[in-house]
């Protein structure tokens, strides 16, 4: 359990995944783009992943891999971690909207 624990800190980037995702939610929420539905707010994921990646790089990080396993697991966090939580504090997408 130990190992599977260290080998799950060790292949990704939690910070780089709460990022993404903040910065995503933020866009989504005060910009106009939440009311065209779901494929705009995954075009804007897909750019801030893009610009986040571009800033790790630039900054030096060579850890690729583990880049790439946090940029699949970030919408997977969002889905199952953070829109929840933001569902129940009526902090979602819908309450910028009514």
């Amino acid at each position: 359990m130990e190992q599977i624990i260290y080998n799950l800190i060790n292949n990704f980037d939690f910070a780089y995944m709460l990022i993404i995702n903040i910065l995503t939610y933020f866009i989504n929420k005060y910009t106009p783009i939440v009311k065209f539905g779901t494929w705009p707010k995954r075009i804007v994921f897909i750019v801030v992943m893009l610009l986040i990646t571009a800033i790790y790089y630039f900054a030096g990080y060579t850890n690729y891999i583990v880049l790439i396993n946090s940029a699949i697991a970030a919408p997977v966090a969002w889905s199952w971690v953070f829109k929840p939580i933001l569902n129940k504090l009526k902090l979602d997408y819908k309450s910028n909207t009514e």
